[in-house]
């Protein structure tokens, strides 16, 4: 019982620096989206909008994978976060 118990902080200290895997890198400094993923269908999120689909696809697949609460901390403090990874350096 007590490795269960053991086992079950590390997973919570592990996932926690990754904001539940959101944090690929596990630098983040805040969990903008939450420690739940968000995984979408990429072709067919891609496919709601007038744009080149073909090109949708390619931003987001290495962007973010097709997790919604994708998030990523860079060096100058900004964050970028979900499917298109967008900066917050100019949304605070």
């Amino acid at each position: 019982m007590k490795r269960l118990a053991l086992l079950f902080i590390l997973l919570v200290l592990a996932l926690s620096d990754t904001c539940g895997g959101n944090c690929p890198a596990g630098d983040c400094i805040a969990c903008f989206c939450g420690a739940q993923k968000n995984v979408v269908d990429i072709d067919t999120w891609c496919g709601k909008y007038t744009w080149n689909k073909a090109c949708c696809k390619c931003i987001v697949s290495h962007e973010s994978g097709g997790n919604a609460h994708t998030t990523t901390h860079n060096e100058n403090g900004s964050t970028d976060i979900g499917l298109w990874q967008i900066n917050t350096v100019r949304l605070f």
